[in-house]
This record gives structure tokens, sequence and C-alpha cells, in this order.
């Protein structure tokens, strides 16, 4: 009883003895590095969609220009920046500065006067009309160097070498003269470029025409055409 007891538990001891080895063998065996965590993907870039047209269509990318062109170049509207300002010419659907004037800088309000002639030591007040260091109003200025002028120039005119030099339709000292080309008559006065006050009872261009001597040929003409009635 005993001999058969243990012939059946060797087989028992023999299966727990290969488990033993297995075990002892996986526990000597190095163990493989642990996965790398995964680099983090850069996050996907957002396609803008095209916007639409006002025409129904798709506008293609929008550009940006930098400078005073791109600052003055025509707006439309709709767009983020629109022109402002006193001196903005078009419609509510196409605008731009008038001529003469520009916006500034990355900025939208037409307010930059434009001068063909440089100012010099000045400054551009209005189109194509300068602010000179001495106060004088100008087309141009000249720099201070040049420009030393103890004398001040009226109506336009431009200092050179403490003289007035004037601009058309004015003479004097200071351009302070007008000038009417065909004069004034009947005792009328200048007071502009070809341009005359008149005293009472004359008019035209140069006063040549009398109130009072039209008033007595109409009435020599009425009795004339009543007489011969």
């Amino acid at each position: 009883m005993g001999r058969r007891r243990r012939l059946c538990l060797q087989p028992y001891f023999v299966w727990l003895g290969c488990v033993a080895l297995w075990a002892q063998g996986t526990a000597s065996q190095p163990q493989p590095p642990p996965p790398k965590p995964p680099r983090p993907q850069p996050p996907p870039q957002q396609v803008r969609p095209a916007a639409v047209g006002s025409e129904g269509g798709f506008a293609g990318p929008e550009y940006r220009e930098e400078g005073v062109a791109a600052a003055s170049r025509v707006r439309r509207r709709g767009q983020q920046d629109v022109l402002r300002g006193p001196n903005v010419c078009g419609s509510r659907f196409h605008s731009y500065c008038c001529p003469g004037w520009k916006t500034l800088p990355g900025g939208n309000q037409c307010i930059v006067p434009i001068c063909r002639n440089s100012c010099g030591d000045g400054f551009c007040s209005r189109p194509n009309m300068c602010t000179c260091s001495s106060g004088q109003i100008s087309p141009t200025c000249g720099s201070k160097s040049i420009q030393q002028c103890s004398v001040r120039c009226m109506n336009g005119g431009t200092c050179a070498d403490d003289h007035c030099q004037c601009q058309k339709g004015y003479i004097g000292t200071y351009c302070g003269q007008p000038v009417c080309e065909n004069g004034c008559q009947n005792g009328g006065r200048c007071i502009g470029p070809n341009r005359c006050a008149c005293v009472y009872g004359f008019t035209g261009p140069q006063c040549e025409r009398g109130k009072k001597r039209e008033m007595r040929a109409s009435h020599w003409r009425s009795l004339f055409y009543c007489k011969h009635m």
C-alpha cells in the first residue's frame, strides 16, 4: 500500500520540479527594456478656407502690401480696413482717397496731403502747397541754407535773396497787388487777377457797361416804338 502511494506521488513531484526549473530560468533571463513613449506629433495645420467673393466665386489668397502704395490703394466695402476721413471719394462700395491725399503707412484715414514739389525746410500742408518755415504758403520751399529772407511774400509768392517772386496775376514788392490785364474802366478797381470791382452804375468784366446809359437808351427806344404805332 505504501509503495503504491509513493509511485503515485512521483509524477506529481516531477511536475513540480519542472515548474521550479522553468521559473528559475525565466527569472535569470534579461528582461527587455521598456518600450519608449511615442514622440508627440505636431498639431495639424489648420487650412483657412477661401473667402467667398462678392460674385459667388471663391477669392484667392489674401496678400498684404507694405508702404504708401498699399495704404493709398482702393479699398472695397467689406474689407477690414475701410477708408475714413474727410478726403474720401467714391461710393460706399468703392472708396478711394481723393486726388492730392493719401493715408499714413498702415492707416486708413485720407489725411496726408501730397505735394509734387519739395517743401524743403517746410512741410506739405495741403495738396501741392507747402507751409515754409517763415510761415508763408508756397508751392515749394527752399532749404534753410539757401532761403534766408527777411521779407514775407503774399499770395503764394516765394522769397529768394530778400526779393519776392510773385505768382501769375500778382505784382509788387510783396506780391500784394493784383493784375487786370485789360484794366478796369469807369472808375473800377482791380481786386484780383483779371477781376474788377465796378462803381455803382457800371457792370461787365472791365466795368465797360453803364446801367444808366442802357436804361436811357431803352427808354428812347420804347418812345420811338410807341410813336410809330
